[in-house]
């Protein structure tokens, strides 16, 4: 085997930038921490009659007096702070990676990070809690992403341990694809795509099973990738893992070791690979056992951590994964590998950019087992490099496309990316080992909207041809991957609906009504897409075919052809492969709107080779101007396989502005609608006020569902809150108006079928606790007036890929491809708002407000200014920042400023990071400062009922310079008490007594400089305890229980 030189040869890789987390740990007991209450100033109680305020819906335990230990008050103080720390602890377990050398390319560092208010807070140093009072579960009840920091943790990991684990798992098994007649006489049935994409959205306050937003990587091009790959982390979220299962592909999680030669990383390498006295490796059992109860189908290793202690342990490496397919295959879940070109059998870490003489180790089959399935390429692959790949996996005995060429699309901004498709063709010009893409996420940024999405998606996978039939334009670069690339169907059971739900939308609607008149992304619904995009043969000017997310029969959106049809016209707009078996009780039906003035039909190929010239399988429309759902039997053809599907206009007349909806398809045999979800009960609640609750449901579902819709009624109409395939369903936003009565609300579930059809509902009680006059509603935010503003200048350079300038101008943090990034480091932009404004207040998103170098704060923008174009024409400065750290700056100018021009002058890009490069991910602007105090959350604050009618309040991180009022009703004017903070931490009134308890308390809060907060209000517990003695301490001897908290902040190491 002929030697490499190692040092000699730059290499590019694969790299993930991601850092250690900080958790805040909220520290000990009220006794014996480091702050002493003089930080605080006590107001003496009025005389008011008081209420205890308690967290909404929290349940406690009955102990004895001795258990609980009740003498003086400073013990029921101690108490309510335990209460106020003592959360139950869960791991947040993190994947995060330390880089130790630089990468060649930015933008491929991923940021597992989140900010310090996700963080679960431990308890280990706080006292044990006294049994009558509530423990205050303030960790949230949003499902996240599941993370490690080291493989201890893994180790450490069982099933249902985690409170939103049920939320996590996936619901939707794999099913089997079936490749059809290959429609493009380039595309090679053989070859093969992975896709690792970062898939979820990075703003901190995001679930991992979706939101209420439009913009999203809501992915619907299954037929042409084979694997994909969460790059976020071990475990990938569960609607992405729906999505892909029920589009017949396996989704894996990612194994990380960072690109490193420091001592730490490769321990941590070394540690992954520990083995048991027996030779069996413990963690290989944990990633199997945690495929397993998620639900995904492997992993990607992607091992970059090189030196001394990694150089030796190549073949452990291959043992491991030999071991990992043997355990998989007797607990009867078989996984899979894809490992990337980076780690040498022998040498340490070496880019051979193809399988090589290096790496060749594992992919070499053991017996009947291979280490890797898939082999994911380097990227500075060349014509030779590749051949030589092909060479040694048949001198191994590996299929050739099992070598991936890997596509670096991040650096290249998708399809604008320069790619060697020479260096990939044979002799016929067909792909000779199949492709991996790297961050084919990238494409978000090349549009403003979710429409924009998908018009460069099919740009990437159809090309700028638009017809997988057809070959790339001679003025083009990029193919398309519909031109190399056979598709295949998932739809080959005898039950198959669509409603073509991309998995996002601007609008629910549910029979061509809205049912939610708002924004969502909830990909776990998402369903099968038409397999071409667009295959329209024509006797004229082809029909332009698009989603609309504006007008659509069930879910988010429909399929529209519009256009002019000539004289005597003929459209054959193909939408599916397929295989579905019919028999004597099979049914078609089809949901469409508009195309009034032709003749259109729905026309099934009974043949492969996707041949309908058999009328007897074509079906004619009822056309009209409002949506229509028909039904056909197709009993006819029994015992007859259904190869394609596909809407046929035909036109006597020229016909202009032609319009045609297509809503829903189904073919099924399968008459019944599913059995009513039942048992529905709220299983977690969190109310931000009376109006405004998240939630978290369950109920007993249906074999036969395919996805359930769950609705509340809201002023006697029923409105969708979210759609998802889990029997347990987390709920964003529970709303009621201030119209509604009483203290309940009614939700229900309706099931949808894998036939399409709808279940009765199965309908219980949201009980809010309280009614909708015992809080107010918080004001509304100043509007960010830089929305729609355009750009009029800059001194940067036109970029071609994505991440340009108006990433910055949309206000939203979607995805890491959600901003502005430069490598020019230094220059300006100018912009002109939609018209001229007085500006008050100017913020900026930097790097970190992203997801990127959370904890150092190295990417974000250093030093820059603020200018507007004042009456003259002249540039003014009109505010200067320097040495900035901070992930996002909010500054209050100086002055208002009237103007329409203003101009962002970065002077510095960072803070000295090694991936240098200018990352921005929103500037904002306001014409209104935010006045009112965000109040404390209710989940933050408690009261403890002391006996004797004696009530006892503490509130949880409230900030420094705090004021915070209790009162005894919401309409009360003069305060029961009051108390300030002067540092951030746990603040605890005094005992209230009250001559007979209230329901609830009620409190405000003020920050120095603004307005009180809105009301918010907490339930006080009923049950009276009897104290047998009760110890009064002098004010001075006390004055520590005012307030104690200690703060600490842990570094944790990543897997």
């Amino acid at each position: 085997m002929t030697k490499c030189d190692f040092d000699k040869r730059e290499r590019f890789g694969i790299r993930k930038f991601t850092i250690g987390a900080c958790s805040v740990l909220i520290g000990a007991t009220l006794f014996g921490t480091q702050i002493s209450a003089d930080q605080l100033e006590n107001v003496d109680n009025l005389s008011e009659p008081a209420v205890e305020l308690s967290s909404v819906g929290n349940e406690h335990v009955e102990k004895t007096e001795a258990e609980e230990g009740m003498s003086p008050i400073s013990t029921d103080e101690k108490a309510v702070t335990e209460e106020l720390n003592g959360e139950a602890s869960v791991s947040d377990s993190r994947e995060e990676k330390l880089p130790s050398a630089p990468s060649d390319n930015p933008e491929n560092k991923l940021e597992d990070t989140e900010e310090a208010e996700d963080k679960e807070v431990d308890s280990s140093d706080s006292g044990l809690l006294l049994s009558d009072f509530p423990q205050v579960e303030d960790q949230g009840i949003r499902p996240k992403e599941i993370k490690f920091d080291n493989w201890d943790q893994v180790l450490a990991w069982e099933p249902g341990a985690r409170p939103d684990d049920d939320l996590n798992r996936a619901s939707v098994e794999l099913v089997e694809r079936f490749r059809g007649h290959v429609v493009n006489e380039r595309a090679n049935e053989n070859a093969k795509v992975e896709a690792l994409s970062n898939t979820n959205s990075k703003a901190k306050d995001h679930a991992s099973v979706g939101g209420e937003e439009f913009k999203a990587y809501a992915f619907d091009y299954w037929q042409y990738i084979d694997s994909m790959v969460f790059w976020e982390g071990l475990i990938p979220s569960p609607d992405v893992i729906d999505a892909g299962h029920r589009n017949g592909v396996p989704v894996l999680g990612t194994i990380f070791y960072n690109w490193s030669s420091s001592i730490e990383d490769q321990e941590k390498f070394v540690s992954s690979l520990r083995q048991d006295p027996d030779g069996s490796f413990p963690v290989a059992r944990k990633l199997v056992d945690m495929a397993k109860y998620y639900g995904f189908d492997g992993y990607f290793i992607n091992q970059e951590t090189t030196g001394s202690l990694v150089q030796p342990l190549g073949e452990t490496m291959r043992n491991f994964m030999l071991y990992t397919k043997e355990y998989a295959e007797s607990i009867g879940y078989p996984i899979t590998y894809s490992w990337y070109d980076a780690m040498t059998y022998e040498y340490g870490r070496y880019h051979e950019d193809g399988l090589g003489e290096y790496n060749y180790p594992f992919m070499e089959k053991e017996g009947d087992k291979v280490p890797a399935d898939r082999f994911f390429a380097n990227f500075n692959w060349t014509r030779a490099k590749n051949n030589y790949s092909i060479e040694v996996a048949k001198r191994i005995g590996r299929d050739p496309f099992d070598i991936f060429a890997g596509f670096e699309l991040q650096r290249g901004g998708s399809y604008k990316t320069q790619i060697n498709w020479d260096a990939l063709f044979d002799e016929n010009g067909k792909l000779k080992l199949s492709l991996g893409l790297f961050a084919p996420d990238t494409i978000t940024s090349l549009g403003a909207t979710g429409e924009d999405y998908h018009e460069n998606e099919n740009i990437f996978f159809t090309g700028y041809q638009g017809d997988p039939t057809k070959q790339k334009p001679s003025d083009k670069n990029w193919y398309g991957l519909a031109n190399l690339i056979a598709d295949k169907t998932a739809i080959t059971s005898s039950n198959f609906n669509s409603s073509f739900n991309t998995g996002h939308g601007k609008k629910w609607f549910v029979d061509g009504k809205v049912a939610k008149d708002g924004e969502w992304n909830y990909r776990s619904v998402s369903g099968i897409l038409p397999t071409w995009r667009w295959w329209i043969e024509a006797s004229g000017e082809k029909l332009a075919a698009t989603y609309d997310f504006d007008d659509a029969y069930n879910g988010g959106n429909s399929l529209r052809f519009t256009g002019d049809l000539e004289k005597d016209g003929k459209q054959e707009i193909k939408l599916y492969s397929t295989k579905i078996p019919l028999s004597e009780t099979s049914r078609l039906r089809v949901a469409h709107k508009g195309g009034q003035g032709a003749n259109i039909s729905l026309a099934l190929a009974l043949e492969p080779d996707y041949q309908f010239a058999n009328k007897e399988a074509w079906r004619l429309l009822k056309l009209s101007g409002d949506w229509q759902d028909q039904t056909f039997d197709l009993s006819s053809l029994a015992g007859k396989t259904v190869y394609g599907v596909q809407v046929v206009v035909e036109n006597e007349a020229a016909l202009s502005d032609f319009d045609f909806r297509l809503g829903q398809l189904a073919i099924y045999d399968q008459e019944n609608s599913p059995t009513a979800p039942k048992d529905g009960q709220v299983l977690a609640k969190r109310l931000k006020n009376a109006q405004d609750a998240e939630a978290v449901i369950s109920f007993t579902g249906t074999d036969d569902a395919d996805y359930y819709e769950v609705y509340a009624q809201v002023d006697g109409q029923w409105k969708l809150l979210t759609g998802s395939s889990n029997i347990r369903i987390y709920l964003p936003q529970l709303v009621r108006s201030a119209q509604a009565e009483g203290r309940t609300q009614a939700l229900k579930v309706h099931a949808i079928g894998k036939n399409g059809l709808r279940s009765e509902a199965g309908e219980f009680i949201f009980d809010w606790e309280m009614t909708v006059k015992d809080t107010s509603l918080p004001k509304p935010l100043a509007e960010n007036i830089v929305l729609g503003a355009e750009v009029i200048g800059s001194s940067f350079a036109k970029k071609e890929g994505g991440e340009g300038i108006e990433g910055m101008l949309n206000g939203t943090i979607t995805s890491l491809s959600d901003k502005w990034s430069s490598h020019q480091l230094s220059g300006h932009v100018d912009i002109r708002l939609t018209q001229p404004r007085t500006v008050v207040r100017w913020a900026m998103d930097h790097a970190g407000a992203g997801g990127e170098s959370v904890n150092d704060g190295l990417m974000n923008t250093k030093d820059f200014d603020l200018y507007y174009k004042n009456e003259n024409g002249d540039w003014v400065l009109a505010k200067e920042v320097r040495g900035n750290r901070d992930h996002v700056t909010d500054i209050v100018l100086d002055k208002p400023i009237r103007a329409q021009e203003w101009r962002l002058d970065v002077l510095t890009s960072d803070n000295g990071t090694p991936w240098k490069a200018i990352r921005i991910y929103n500037w904002r602007m306001y014409e209104e400062l935010d006045m009112e105090t965000p109040n404390i959350p209710m989940t933050h604050a408690v009261a403890r009922h002391l006996g004797n009618h004696q009530i006892q309040v503490g509130f949880k991180d409230v900030p420094a310079n705090r004021k915070i009022a209790l009162y005894s009703s919401p309409d009360a004017v003069k305060p029961l008490a009051e108390l300030e903070s002067t540092e951030s931490g746990n603040l605890i009134f005094d005992p209230i007594r009250f001559e007979s308890l209230p329901e609830f308390i009620y409190y405000r809060t003020l920050e120095e400089g603004k307005d009180w907060s809105n009301l918010l209000a907490i339930r006080v517990p009923q049950g009276e305890k009897v104290v047998k003695a009760m110890e009064w301490i002098a004010p001075l001897e006390k004055k520590f229980t005012d307030k104690v908290v200690l703060y600490r902040l842990q570094e944790h190491n990543s897997v």
